[in-house]
């Protein structure tokens, strides 16, 4: 199945929230034991940059051999898994007729799953540093408010000894 073009069934939810069975094309560029890692073939344009930069157009007049009816579009943030029940029929072999094209699909693929992956690490990279943060800043308070509070029992201390000393003094002069 890998390479292969085919009309998948995906879930979608409609406008009222209630479930919808599309029926659309794939890209089936991975699978194990039955469920296939799918990138299902867009009609609309990528919006913004982020988007245009990892979509990939396929024009069926530069590609007539797909098989596909309009200007469609390969996405990878969309990429999503399917059984091999989900899917209806093949539509066309893209590894065998069109490798090159195959192998910008899968590079494009590879390269926004890196993205991902790596804004994850990223991510709990950062919320380590900020719980390491925030822990060696309670760690400095508490260790503020100990030294503080030794600080006052080293001067009362040293009051209490002076005022002894004075007594003493007083003591010895006195007899």
């Amino acid at each position: 199945m890998l390479g292969k073009i085919v009309w998948m069934q995906l879930r979608a939810e409609g406008r009222d929230g209630s479930v919808i069975i599309k029926t659309r094309p794939g890209l089936i560029v991975g699978g194990t034991n039955g469920v296939y890692v799918a990138i299902p073939f867009s009609s609309q344009m990528p919006h913004d940059k982020e988007d245009r930069k990892y979509a990939l157009c396929v024009d069926p007049k530069e590609y007539p051999g797909l098989n596909l009816k309009r200007v469609s579009w390969i996405k990878p943030q969309i990429q999503t898994f399917i059984y091999s029940g989900n899917v209806k029929d093949e539509i066309s072999d893209m590894a065998r007729q069109y490798p090159e094209l195959y192998r910008q699909a899968i590079k494009v693929s590879m390269s926004w799953n890196q993205k991902m992956y790596m804004d994850s690490i990223r991510h709990v990279d950062n919320v380590e540093k900020r719980q390491r943060e925030q822990k060696a800043r309670m760690k400095n308070r508490k260790t503020a408010g100990r030294n503080q509070s030794r600080k006052t029992e080293k001067e009362k201390g040293m009051k209490r000894s002076r005022q002894r000393e004075r007594s003493n003094e007083w003591r010895g002069k006195t007899r």
